[in-house]
């Protein structure tokens, strides 16, 4: 003990302060600690924020770039032209076919193909474009028939489109391919309906 402890010992209240002064400054320490980490945890966020965008932009460029040449390929394979617009820019990926300034329609990348359709003696002559889907020749079946023909309520997408010479089948909604221009191709009608005839 100090003579000042002797001659002034410390009161209950002085005790309390000296406490409180202490703890005082243990939380003015880790306040200015905590706020610091806080500061470094929100710089931290704002960087993985930045990174997790770079990645999504790297991402759907890389899927943009995947996308286009798929398009590409189809746009080349249907021979139309094709472009769309990236990044606020309109890329150009396929040149437009030539059209014929007086029908408008396609001057190149057409052709036709030979039908039989159900109940019908006479092979159909069908003149088919670049975008023309299987599916049409049983369309333009259902096109042909009487007004009160029940037939013509038919969904094309129920009749077979079968290549003739290969006895393989089409999918209605695939566009028909330059190499099956000429082709025989039968539309048959739907297994229920050939049973109810």
């Amino acid at each position: 003990m100090t003579t000042q402890d002797t001659l002034f010992p410390m009161t209950q209240l002085d005790i309390a302060q000296a406490f409180l002064n202490h703890f005082e400054e243990e939380v003015e320490k880790r306040t200015k600690s905590m706020l610091s980490a806080q500061a470094k945890l929100a710089e931290a966020l704002e960087l993985r924020k930045m990174a997790e965008a770079d990645v999504r932009r790297h991402s759907s460029m890389a899927t943009a770039m995947d996308a286009a040449a798929a398009m590409k390929a189809g746009a080349e394979a249907a021979g139309v032209g094709l472009e769309f617009t990236a990044g606020g820019e309109t890329v150009v990926v396929c040149d437009p076919p030539e059209v014929d300034p007086v029908t408008g329609e396609v001057a190149s990348g057409g052709g036709e193909v030979l039908v039989a359709w159900p109940g019908v003696r006479d092979m159909q002559t069908i003149t088919v474009g670049p975008l023309t889907r299987y599916g049409e020749l049983a369309a333009d079946f259902l096109a042909s028939l009487p007004g009160d023909d029940p037939r013509r309520t038919d969904s094309f997408a129920d009749y077979r489109i079968v290549d003739v010479d290969a006895g393989s089948e089409r999918d209605p909604h695939a566009v028909i391919v330059a190499s099956d221009y000429g082709l025989e191709f039968s539309v048959e009608a739907p297994v229920a309906a050939e049973v109810a005839t």
